[in-house]
C-alpha cells in the first residue's frame, strides 16, 4: 500500500487491507479495496491544507470587507458633511429671501401709504375745484351783470 496507514480524513487504509486479507479477500484486492473505500470516503473532503487556504481567503475577504465598510463610513461622514454644508446655505438663501419679502412688505405698505396720501389730495383738490367752480360762476353773472348794466346805461345815453 502507498501510505502504510491512515489516510487524510482519517480512514486507515492498512486496517482495512488487513481485516480484508483475515477475512480471505487477497492482497491486492484488499488493497485496492481499501485504497478505493479511502477514496470514497475522503472524495471532497477538505485537507487541512484545504482549510488553510479557505482560511486565508476568509481572512482576506474580511480584511477588504473591512475596507469597503470603512469606505463606506467615510464616504456616508463625507455626504453627512456635504448635506450639512447645503442645508446651512439653503437656510441662509431663505433667511436672504425673507429679509427680501420683509422689504417688499415695507415697501408695499410705503406705496399703500403714498397713494392713500395723493387720494387725499386729489380728494382735496377736487372740493378746491368745486370752490373755484362756484366763485367763476359768481364773476360771470358779476361781469354778465356788469355788462347789462353798461349796455342799459348806453342805451339810454344814446337814446
Amino acid at each position: 500500500m502507498a501510505n502504510n496507514g491512515q489516510a487524510a480524513g482519517g480512514f486507515d487504509t492498512l486496517a482495512a487491507a488487513r481485516a480484508m486479507e483475515a477475512a480471505g479477500v487477497e492482497r491486492r484486492q484488499a488493497e485496492s479495496i481499501a485504497m478505493t473505500m479511502r477514496d470514497a470516503v475522503t472524495f471532497g473532503a477538505a485537507t487541512k491544507a484545504d482549510i488553510g487556504d479557505v482560511r486565508r481567503e476568509n481572512a482576506g475577504a474580511k480584511a477588504e470587507l473591512k475596507e469597503d465598510i470603512a469606505d463606506v463610513r467615510r464616504e456616508i461622514a463625507s455626504l453627512r458633511a456635504e448635506l450639512k454644508e447645503d442645508i446651512a446655505d439653503v437656510r441662509k438663501e431663505v433667511a436672504g429671501v425673507r429679509e427680501e419679502v420683509a422689504d417688499v412688505r415695507k415697501e408695499v405698505a410705503d406705496v399703500r401709504g403714498e397713494v392713500s396720501d395723493v387720494r387725499g389730495e386729489v380728494a382735496g383738490l377736487k372740493a378746491d375745484m368745486a370752490k373755484l367752480e362756484v366763485r367763476l360762476m359768481k364773476v360771470i353773472f358779476a361781469v354778465a351783470g356788469g355788462q347789462a348794466a353798461i349796455i342799459v346805461t348806453l342805451l339810454k345815453l344814446l337814446g
